[in-house]
């Protein structure tokens, strides 16, 4: 008896000590230890804009729109979305497009079975989804609490263009097709575009929308018409023209490379900060445009800034925009002196004669101009990287030399010149 109860300690006391041999894996957790999670890293594996690699570029987008939505989810977080189905099925629900009346109009547009669910035929075939139901957001029996966001539209790659009247988010990313985005007769709370690597242009006509646009860069044109951007960014568009009439702006910021209408405002404005990638803009004049500010991103290493000397230097010859020709007036006065008709040709096509007496025929070398007046600038486009063009409208005097003697012949009026001024460095 004691034989056997001391063989089962001795076997006891084995199997303790091999337990006690045994690794540990070494990602296994240690009884002192505890998950650290890493505060900037989101669910998704994403991080928030890295305002460090940027040099403070974008750090105005923090707490900001672009930080809640601009990012889409990765395919596994669509899979986990209510109506994923692996053979590329998706549901039309609210999760997925944001609001019931969007959901509606994909059922119109995109649901050609009514089984309320998109198949990947169905979602292939848009190529057009257009809002135009103003109506329906101006009803005063809708429910007001009820989200008027539109979003899910990358579950169209073949999607070529969008039209919206009345939201509160509008999320278009990641368009692979996406060419022309209009916003009509409404209010947009917030619109992102991001990532649409061919849309080329937007119309906003009669509408209050605060834009948040980025890395679109073949976008050309934004018409905007009776348009309140509210405080607007256009980031990474290089070849963006910006143009309408009676549209306002809280604060617009825009890329450095995009050219703007904005010069003649610009032109009578101050400066109100400068740093290595921006520049800033106050406007000043009405009312109506007090505290208002343009800010320019992006900035190349020799940008160029919108002064008013630019337009006050005196130009003695503009060969471009009055040329000269001489004419025999068959007329001799009382000193002896042969009469001549000179004839200045505008660009424009307008001719004007005067009468000149010399002692002999002129050569179109004698002749030479000079601003008598600056009536007014009229800047079309400006663009810190690139420069800005334009009319300037001028007076001139004709000027005959002869010999060391200078003599002013007549005035040309109101002649439209021509006026550019490219940065060298784009």
């Amino acid at each position: 008896m004691r034989t056997l109860l001391t063989n089962v300690i001795i076997l006891f006391c084995g199997i303790c000590l091999g337990a006690c041999n045994l690794k540990t894996p070494d990602n296994a957790l240690k009884p002192t230890e505890s998950v650290v999670v890493d505060e900037n890293v989101e669910s998704n594996g994403k991080t928030p804009v890295d305002t460090e690699e940027k040099s403070g570029e974008y750090d105005y987008f923090t707490n900001t729109i672009f930080d809640e939505f601009l990012y889409a989810e990765n395919e596994t977080d669509k899979k986990d979305k209510a109506g994923y189905e692996e053979n590329g099925d998706v549901l039309i629900s609210v999760e997925i497009f944001g609001s019931n009346h969007f959901c509606d109009l994909i059922r119109r547009e995109a649901d050609k079975d009514k089984d309320d669910v998109l198949s990947l035929t169905e979602r292939l075939a848009v190529e057009r989804l257009i809002d135009e139901d103003v109506e329906y957001y101006r009803d005063p029996d809708r429910d007001i609490n009820q989200s008027l966001d539109i979003k899910g539209l990358e579950w169209f790659p073949n999607l070529k263009e969008v039209g919206v009247c009345y939201a509160d988010t509008v999320l278009l990313q990641n368009l692979p097709k996406l060419e022309k985005v209009s916003i009509y007769e409404g209010r947009i709370e917030r619109m992102v575009i991001e990532n649409c690597d061919v849309l080329s242009k937007m119309i906003c006509d009669t509408v209050s929308v605060n834009l948040f646009v980025r890395n679109c860069k073949a976008l050309t044109e934004c018409v905007l018409q009776e348009a309140n951007l509210g405080d607007s960014f256009f980031i990474d568009t290089p070849v963006l023209h910006v143009e309408g009439d009676n549209w306002t702006f809280s604060e617009l910021t825009l890329d450095a490379d995009a050219y703007s209408e904005l010069a003649r405002k610009l032109l009578k404005s101050k400066v109100i900060k400068r740093s290595e990638t921006e520049l800033w803009y106050e406007l000043t004049g009405n009312e109506s445009e007090q505290n208002r500010a343009i800010r320019f991103v992006n900035l190349g290493k020799d940008y160029l800034e919108m002064r008013e000397d630019y337009f006050t230097a005196d130009r003695k010859v503009f060969s471009d925009e009055l040329s000269v020709d001489i004419y025999e007036k068959n007329d001799v006065n009382e000193s002896g002196m042969h009469g001549f008709f000179v004839v200045v040709t505008r660009s424009d096509a307008k001719k004007e004669t005067f009468v000149l007496y010399a002692k002999e025929m002129p050569k179109k070398d004698d002749f030479s101009f000079k601003v008598s007046k600056a009536m007014s600038v009229g800047l079309d486009e400006y663009s810190p990287n690139k420069g800005f063009y334009g009319t300037i409208f001028c007076d001139f005097i004709l000027c005959y030399s002869e010999k060391e003697c200078v003599k002013e012949v007549g005035m040309i009026e109101g002649v439209a010149v021509k006026i550019e001024r490219k940065n060298e460095a784009s």
